[in-house]
């Protein structure tokens, strides 16, 4: 598991959701699971989807911060790190960069020294700069599933929320994967959106119906903090070290996230942090947090409402993440998967980070054809993006994901054993391609293969058990986001009804 992530799995039980779930979608149990070589088989398609680099505080408590001396200064801290790729934004429809409120508000907040509030840093900055390293050394250097040239900004799909740090953020990662000097060779499209029609996080504005479920949690958020076995230590803790009041906790819905905010984006900075604050109180507050924000954005799907939850705030997402898999496949027609030639080292893999040190370990995935369709996607989010997928997967969160954070989906094609009715075709014929053409899905985070709970260790899911066991109940198309969503004035059925909109938190990380 990457640095900073505490997931703990559990098994998943089906409860009945509120929200009906597309047949199609929990199709009878299929379950499969593959070994992979990588040796052996063929990537077919990445999806990366990250959390912003280090930024600003977006708290609007600044004597958490001033006590202690810390300090926004514009120009050693928020200018550029470095000249980076542009990006050019328009909306899904190919409209201009839709405006944005909440981007606004933090932009005509400044603090002490000139940053604006939750603004991308330069240590942020350099944190997307070594994720795209880290990208180009797996998949131009290790893989050879990616192009080394600028040819490669065409076979890229990206796509951001519409904030300056997530744009940034993602400006830093197609930096560091597209080759030197690309900044002043290509500008790489990119797709944002409005809060409506936003899929990497969850709005109740957009899903009314979110909103009940979302104010539910606000009592469950409560309980899962009294109930941890730091509670009274971290307050009693924060009070000597912070000088917190214990009207702070009392007063406050989300008080150890703010704490949370204040402290990383302080460390994140490279500045000296409150005295004595030490790193048992450092992982009781990340965990705090976690447990004061998930019930509202990523429930364990063990919850009553967790799985719909998880749906109406995640599923569009999920459902395009999935669907992206199944149009590689209609894309680029499937061929035997057969070994190939050992990866050359590149004269870049020193910067590339763990991947480069694996040079020749796999073999390339240069494909004989020119794709006809995206090879990587790249989504940047936020904490809230990533949160519900690890849900999603089954996986209790204990920990708050570190800046930069990232889920990264891999759909390999691999060889398997031709029947015998197709043993006598030619080689090559499409008897033995279809017998051949079988495809996994592995899982990373944070650069470590997450374990997720339904696949046997050393094995992975089919696309379809995948889509259908792991996936199943959360999926949500958007041709049904509008039923799922609605908000029936009245009813019979057990269905909760919100007795008002909750909004998504504009302190959103």
């Amino acid at each position: 598991m990457g640095a900073g992530a505490m997931l703990h799995p559990h098994a998943r039980v089906h409860a009945a959701a509120a929200v009906p779930v597309d047949p199609a979608d929990t199709a009878p149990s299929t379950s499969s699971f593959l070994p992979l070589d990588e040796t052996q088989a063929k990537l077919k398609l990445v999806q990366v989807v990250f959390r912003h680099g280090a930024r600003t505080p977006l708290s609007p408590r600044a004597e958490l911060w001033t006590k202690w001396g810390a300090t926004w200064d514009a120009e050693q801290l928020c200018g550029c790190a470095y000249d980076a790729v542009p990006v050019a934004i328009s909306s899904a429809v190919g409209d201009g960069r839709p405006d944005n409120e909440h981007n606004s508000k933090q932009i005509n907040k400044v603090l002490n020294g000139g940053c604006h509030a939750g603004q991308l840093t330069k240590p942020g900055q350099v944190q997307a700069l070594e994720l795209g390293q880290w990208l180009r050394g797996r998949y131009v250097q290790r893989f050879g599933f990616l192009p080394d040239g600028t040819e490669l900004a065409g076979l890229l799909k990206c796509r951001t929320t519409n904030f300056e740090r997530t744009i940034g953020t993602l400006r830093g990662v197609l930096t560091g994967l597209l080759p030197e000097g690309a900044a002043k060779k290509v500008s790489v499209p990119c797709v944002t959106s409005s809060d409506l029609d936003e899929i990497l996080y969850a709005d109740s504005k957009q899903c009314p119906h979110l909103g009940t479920f979302m104010k539910m949690s606000k009592a469950a958020s409560k309980d899962l903090v009294k109930r941890d076995h730091e509670y009274a230590w971290a307050r009693e803790e924060l009070g000597r070290v912070m000088g917190l009041p214990p009207s702070f906790f009392d007063a406050k819905d989300w008080a150890f996230v703010d704490v949370h905010d204040v402290v990383t984006s302080i460390t994140a900075s490279g500045q000296a942090g409150p005295p004595g604050f030490s790193s048992r109180l450092e992982a009781a507050v990340s965990r705090l947090a976690t447990k004061e924000f998930a019930p509202y954005v990523a429930p364990s799907i063990n919850d009553k409402h967790g799985q719909t939850l998880l749906r109406l705030g995640t599923g569009v997402l999920l459902h395009t993440l999935v669907s992206n898999m199944e149009s590689a496949l209609q894309q680029q027609p499937a061929a035997a998967a057969a070994p190939s030639k050992p990866a050359q080292a590149s004269s870049q893999a020193g910067k590339a980070g763990p991947a480069g040190s694996k040079q020749a370990q796999a073999a390339p995935n240069s494909s004989q054809q020119a794709p006809s369709g995206p090879l990587m996607y790249l989504y940047s989010g936020h904490d809230s993006s990533l949160m519900p997928i690890l849900a999603a997967f089954g996986l209790d969160l204990h920990a708050w994901p570190p800046f930069v954070s990232n889920i990264v989906i891999e759909l390999w094609e691999v060889p398997a054993a031709v029947p015998a009715a197709a043993a006598g075709s030619a080689p090559g014929s499409k008897a033995q391609q279809s017998a051949a053409a079988q495809h996994v899905v592995r899982v990373m985070y944070n650069q470590s293969e997450l374990d997720i709970p339904h696949c046997p260790r050393g094995r992975y899911a089919t696309l379809a058990t995948f889509k259908h066991e792991v996936l199943g109940p959360f999926l949500l198309g958007p041709d049904q986001v509008s039923e799922a969503c609605k908000v029936p004035m009245a009813h019979d059925s057990s269905m909760p009804q919100p007795a008002s909109m909750a909004q998504r938190p504009d302190d959103e990380e």
